[in-house]
């Protein structure tokens, strides 16, 4: 793939006004994890984390000014360095301004709220190969996973503290005794006080997983009104899988023979968390997999990379691999999985088929 022509199209797009919403974002995660010198790194990381708080905005200009007086105080390096040094710093100059206005633009329409869900409410959607870390309103912190979306009304923290996730998120709860933070799900409802956990609730998987690093979770069934009787309750280190379509099952029968809801336990499964960065490293950008199947795994590198895999040779959907990617691109990524079980593939811009 070349990233980097992709890279300058969307900056071109951007110039004249025509890059969406999903494409702003792409360049600003891009801005983020590719360091073009180390003086602009700190502009890019805080372009990038005022984007996503929404917390205020960096002075560009005045960003712009101290660059620009760091490099003129480096009396001491030679000439001829220096001049080398003001050119690559003009060299990025306009990648520079992108970045600041790209973050801008990012910022606020990641917190305008989306027409469909009406104007009470803040809808925040992350596009494949892209992650966003955002300040809820109450002072909780929310990191959401690529293809995800959350959705909270304006007045979180005041009436209540109620959100709605659909795909990944890693949530790091702001404890207030009084109103306790509610994540709405598929099937499930999730509270919690003051904790940091994980949950992973992809519309096209069969599970939603759970799991807490720090504190407390309750475990409700969606649609329980009393939340007396959670189906689990979750401490440090465990995590909770809760099958949907036996949920369901479970549910509508409840419905006809008017079963008590602890029976819905058998739909959720409680497990030890023995390595939680494979739950949690996506959210430190690491593509973490223990002995998980292709099939799978496939899933995790279409949204982590935004690419489309077709899976020609069927054999691979049950091997299993291990491994862990950051920094690679998704043709090392693949090489590096050709590795462990031989396959061959062929990459066409961002579709991906793979045979034997």
């Amino acid at each position: 793939m070349k990233q980097d022509s992709n890279i300058e199209n969307l900056i071109q797009k951007f110039n004249h006004g025509a890059a969406s919403k999903e494409e702003l974002l792409v360049l600003l995660a891009y801005f983020k994890e590719h360091d073009p010198g180390n003086e602009l790194l700190n502009v890019y990381q805080k372009a990038w984390d005022a984007a996503a708080s929404g917390n205020g905005f960096p002075d560009a200009a005045e960003e712009y000014s101290l660059l620009v007086n760091r490099i003129n105080k480096t009396r001491l390096i030679p000439v001829k360095s220096k001049k080398v040094m003001m050119q690559n710093f003009l060299k990025y100059a306009a990648v520079f301004v992108a970045a600041f206005a790209i973050a801008w633009f990012a910022n606020n329409m990641l917190r305008t709220a989306d027409n469909k869900y009406g104007s009470n409410f803040q809808n925040i959607e992350v596009p494949y190969g892209s992650k966003t870390k955002i300040e809820l309103p109450d002072g909780s912190m929310v990191t959401l996973n690529s293809g995800s979306r959350l959705k909270y009304e304006n007045g979180l923290g005041k009436d209540n503290r109620t959100v709605y996730l659909t795909g990944e998120a890693y949530f790091d709860i702001k404890k207030d005794a009084e109103r306790p933070f509610y994540v709405n799900t598929s099937g499930i409802k999730i509270k919690v006080l003051g904790t940091s956990f994980n949950v992973k609730a992809y519309p096209e998987e069969k599970t939603v997983e759970t799991t807490l690093i720090t504190g407390k979770v309750e475990i409700f069934k969606s649609g329980e009104k009393s939340l007396k009787t959670p189906m689990a309750v979750l401490a440090p280190g465990q995590k909770a899988v809760f099958d949907k379509a036996l949920g369901k099952q479970i549910t509508e029968k409840e419905e006809e023979v008017k079963e008590e809801i602890a029976k819905l336990s058998s739909s959720i499964q409680v497990e030890k968390v023995v390595h939680p960065e494979i739950t949690t490293g996506w959210k430190d950008n690491q593509l973490v997999f223990d002995n998980e199947r292709f099939e799978e795994l496939v899933i995790k590198i279409e949204r982590w990379y935004n690419v489309e895999i077709q899976l020609s040779n069927t054999e691979l959907k049950d091997a299993r691999f291990s491994g862990k990617f950051d920094k690679e691109t998704i043709e090392q990524a693949m090489k590096a999985l050709t590795l462990v079980t031989p396959f061959r593939f062929e990459m066409d811009k961002n579709k991906i088929t793979i045979t034997k």
